[in-house]
């Protein structure tokens, strides 16, 4: 017998769903990286092609997901921090010495770029805001700016800034808001906010929001950012950077790198291993087992279910998102198919019960909030149901199936 929930409920539930969000069901594995050399920045042009940097010139991508990882001869000695990319193509390295590379053939070769107006001896991240504008920082308060619009392979000092900028602190790393809006953050609690207006950029929004040192920064829409610092320190604003109120993150460890994949769900990294995972929002947040010991200084996600974490020693970690679609008898004495899972917004829930029994179908927001409660009474036999979701967004949904034997939780993840 096939019992099917009201058109109502299921219109319902979908509108419902609206407001999950990712869970974080996963876990982080160790990946080969071929270097014990400390890794600062690991950056994701998709899902497949990646990009590691660090001490001594240090350059590895890997073309297959992380199976492999290959170093990339430079011809660089100096320490590297940051790199980034506009495509599969185009991007650009960064570290001491005022080393600032460039190139458009997926690394095959790298040419040197040059500054003007910059007194920086160490460019520790940037960030491109379209295929032609950069902005690059580094210490001693320094911004720099390019522009392919003029001609490229040329980083000019942001004299004409407006705003006081960083208080001659170094600034550790930068991040894109959104368009031409950008956020950055640096040593002695500097948070800077600022506008790309041409050749020249508007600092009108900057402040020390602690003493700490401030050391990464994500914002997964406009108006919500996180930024995280030492000695376990994570801040958040809903007010695009204006404010700030800090979150508890339960470590005094300090955390090197921050990524949220939306306004829920993020990730924070740093030292001795230490990962910490949200689920909403940084309400609170929890440990997450990274099985190393080393330093972990940043972490990025192509996509919701697949990041990567790189840090001392060579230490490359990528997270697999764990979900279940064999069809197997629970312990609730019902089996509890999701199919297909990962999926791109359609997929079915199979719910088989082998004797009579009344069953609840449960969906609980990421604040564990309950946003769904159907009650199928005297399920005996298959319920069936094709969701689509693909209007709704990306992420994971969390779907607890109860009979009177107990309850089984399963996710299912939106690409």
């Amino acid at each position: 017998m096939k019992i099917l929930l009201s058109k109502v409920t299921l219109w319902l539930s979908v509108l419902l769903l609206t407001s999950l969000a990712v869970m974080g069901q996963g876990t982080w594995n160790p990946q080969t990286s071929g270097t014990t050399s400390n890794l600062n920045c690991i950056y994701f042009t998709s899902a497949t092609k990646g990009w590691a940097v660090g001490m001594n010139g240090t350059l590895l991508n890997t073309s297959n997901e992380g199976g492999t990882w290959n170093a990339v001869n430079t011809g660089i000695s100096a320490t590297l921090h940051g790199v980034h990319f506009t495509n599969t193509s185009t991007g650009w390295i960064v570290g001491e010495n005022r080393t600032i590379k460039k190139t458009a053939d997926a690394g095959l070769s790298w040419t040197s770029q040059d500054w003007i107006n910059v007194t920086h001896s160490v460019v520790k991240d940037l960030v491109f805001l379209n295929s032609l504008e950069g902005v690059a920082v580094g210490d001693t308060d320094s911004i720099a700016l390019y522009d392919d619009g003029f001609g490229g392979n040329l980083w000019s000092g942001d004299i004409l800034s407006t705003g006081t900028i960083g208080y001659g602190n170094t600034i550790n790393r930068i991040h894109q808001v959104n368009g031409l809006y950008i956020s950055m953050v640096g040593n002695n609690g500097v948070v800077l906010n600022g506008v790309l207006l041409g050749f020249w950029m508007d600092w009108s929004n900057n402040q020390a929001i602690t003493t700490a040192n401030l050391n990464d920064v994500s914002f997964p829409d406009v108006g919500n950012g996180w930024v995280v610092g030492d000695n376990g320190g994570i801040f958040h604003s809903t007010d695009t950077g204006a404010t700030w109120i800090a979150q508890t993150s339960g470590t005094p460890n300090n955390l090197n790198g921050v990524y949220f994949t939306d306004t829920n769900t993020g990730w924070a990294v740093g030292d001795n291993g230490t990962i910490l995972f949200t689920s909403n929002g940084g309400s609170s947040w929890t440990v997450q087992n990274s099985g190393v010991t080393a330093h972990l200084r940043n972490v990025n996600f192509p996509t919701a279910s697949n990041g990567w974490i790189a840090g001392d020693n060579g230490t490359i970690l990528n997270y697999t998102f764990t979900t279940t679609t064999e069809n197997k008898k629970e312990a609730i004495g019902a089996a509890v198919l999701i199919y297909p899972n990962p999926n791109k917004g359609v997929f079915t829930l199979e719910v088989e019960n082998s004797k009579v029994d009344d069953v609840g179908i449960v969906v609980l927001n990421g604040l564990g909030q309950e946003v769904l409660n159907q009650k199928i009474s005297g399920l005996s036999g298959t319920y069936t149901k094709e969701f689509d979701f693909s209007g709704l967004g990306k992420g994971v949904y969390q779907i607890r199936v109860t009979t009177g034997k107990g309850t089984v939780s399963k996710q299912v993840l939106v690409e």
